[in-house]
């Protein structure tokens, strides 16, 4: 299963995006700014970013 991070502000298009992709069967993170996003990045591995 592929990783993806959501790298978005706003709470409800996060959410939004999230939930479609885990209903495609995705794992999904969600960082709420650029340094949450950046830490999660280099602690973890993902197959996708997606940026805000």
């Amino acid at each position: 299963m592929n990783r993806i991070l959501i790298a978005e502000d706003d709470a409800s298009i996060a959410n939004l995006i999230r939930t479609v992709l885990v209903d495609a069967g995705y794992r999904c993170t969600w960082a709420s700014d650029g340094n949450q996003a950046a830490d999660l990045l280099e602690k973890e591995s993902f197959d996708l970013a997606l940026l805000d």
